[in-house]
């Protein structure tokens, strides 16, 4: 297919009924999506009672039947898990994968396909790990009402017959724990987010928003259930897990794995200061990670005119896109030289690229739910390794770790003026040493081997009591 529009783009035979053909084909493109439209219009109501039936079966009988069977070897334990993200851009299931299979757990990722080019679909996490690579209409489900349950997923789940299912996020916990319930094995739930405390985007406004009444309701009822039947239910920090049992009255505490990552040794690393061209008296405030409107970037950009000493660079996947965005704020404030939107590099250069900044740079929208308000990325540890001061959102689990271990300074993450004083405070001489001090003991709080042991040690106590 791709080679087929290349052609019909390119070939000069084409140029007099191109515009023809363009148009044939975006009619064809919107006589497709109204008939879909349609079909899943009139199918709603059945899918709506099939989900509401399965729900009350699970939470009926699932105790009964969602059980690993503690007598079978860890080499024969198959681990399924199931996720609909990009792996590429989702580097907590390939931590998890491998630590597992590392443990001698045989692991089977089942993903919708996160591109249509089957290049972009080679994906290697080492030995141990395979996938089965599902159609993208196989995740077409968690972006539609009633948003809980996708067949193709779940048969596929089935069909592998396994000791266990892990579900990567709430958009899939319920396939997970039906697949167990069917099979009859083992249930963890993985929260990468807290589902009903996150955010919509509202076309109409053009921003993000916490979710409409009945979308949070379903979440929240998936969130019950699996705290419920599940037989653990994982989450990111301390926050979450607190207060996601208390919501519930959940049996037991939730598991806290943090997303800390591995580092690994460079092959070849860029020195960031020569790659943007600096004078030696410019300062380099680093963010990486994704970028779009729940980035809440746009502040920190308003702040560089008070900050004439300081450069921002931001990398990450999806600055090809946001980054003219970036760029035009920049040009009306006048800032255009001090702001650099660059590619993202391959998850090993990560930390080692980053060592050449001057601080590391985290931020995200405020005051739209508990989801946000209790982030705990995994660039916050990346800084960390890389043993550079961090600039953090005042938020509370970040403010945490930047206080008790004197790595930084929080700002206010709507507020040009507080982000401004928080540079100006990190890249004094004194206190930035200070910081990178710290960072040896904190680097060592903090460890992925510590942390990703949980996990190994969790499945090996799955089903023992």
């Amino acid at each position: 297919m791709a080679s087929l529009k290349e052609w019909a783009k390119t070939d000069p035979r084409l140029q007099p009924v191109r515009p023809i053909l363009w148009a044939g084909w975006n009619g064809a493109k919107m006589c497709f999506r109204a008939v879909r439209s349609v079909v899943e219009t009139v199918g709603l109501p059945l899918r709506v009672a099939s989900v509401h039936r399965l729900l009350v079966q699970l939470d009926a009988h699932g105790h009964e039947r969602i059980k690993p069977d503690s007598s079978v070897p860890i080499e024969q334990r198959r681990i399924v898990m199931m996720v609909i993200n990009d792996l590429r851009r989702d580097p907590r299931v390939q931590r998890e994968a491998k630590a597992l299979a590392a443990a001698g757990y045989k692991i089977t990722i089942i993903c919708p396909a996160w591109s249509r080019e089957a290049k972009d679909l080679v994906v290697d996490f080492g030995a141990g790990i395979d996938f089965r690579v599902l159609p993208v209409s196989a995740g077409r489900f968690a972006h539609a009402y009633p948003y809980l349950f996708g067949k193709q997923l779940y048969r596929a789940a089935v069909k592998e017959r396994a000791w266990a299912y892990h579900a990567h996020d709430l958009d899939v916990a319920v396939v997970a724990m039906a697949a167990a319930f069917d099979v009859g094995a083992g249930c963890v739930v993985d929260h990468h987010e807290w589902y009903s405390e996150n955010i919509t985007w509202n076309s109409w406004k053009r921003k993000f928003q916490p979710h409409s009444g009945y979308k949070r309701k379903l979440y929240e009822k998936a969130e019950r259930l699996a705290l419920k039947i599940a037989n653990e239910n994982i989450t990111v920090c301390d926050s979450i897990g607190i207060e996601m049992r208390q919501r519930y009255d959940g049996p037991k505490p939730l598991r806290i794995i943090r997303n800390i990552p591995e580092i690994q040794k460079a092959d070849h690393v860029r020195d960031l200061r020569q790659e943007l061209k600096l004078p030696s008296q410019m300062k380099v405030v680093l963010y990486q990670g994704g970028v779009g409107p729940s980035r809440n970037l746009e502040p920190v950009i308003r702040s560089l005119p008070h900050i004439p000493e300081v450069v921002f660079a931001i990398r990450g996947p999806g600055t090809d896109r946001y980054g003219k965005v970036y760029e035009q704020l920049a040009n009306q404030l006048g800032v255009s030289d001090r702001l650099f939107c660059l590619p993202p590099v391959p998850s090993t250069e990560v930390v080692p690229e980053a060592k050449t900044a001057d601080a590391g740079l985290w931020t995200l929208l405020a005051n739209v739910g508990l989801n946000f308000k209790y982030s705990l990325p995994n660039k916050v540890f990346e800084y960390m390794a890389a043993g550079i001061p961090l600039l953090a959102a005042d938020l509370p689990e970040v403010r945490r770790i930047v206080d008790e271990h004197r790595i930084g300074a929080c700002f206010d993450p709507d507020d040009p003026k507080s982000i401004a004083d928080a540079i100006r405070k990190t890249l004094d001489p004194v206190f930035a040493a200070e910081c990178r001090a710290n960072m040896v003991g904190a680097a060592q709080a903090y460890n992925s081997t510590t942390e990703w042991q949980k996990l190994v040690d969790l499945y090996r106590n799955l089903g023992a009591d």
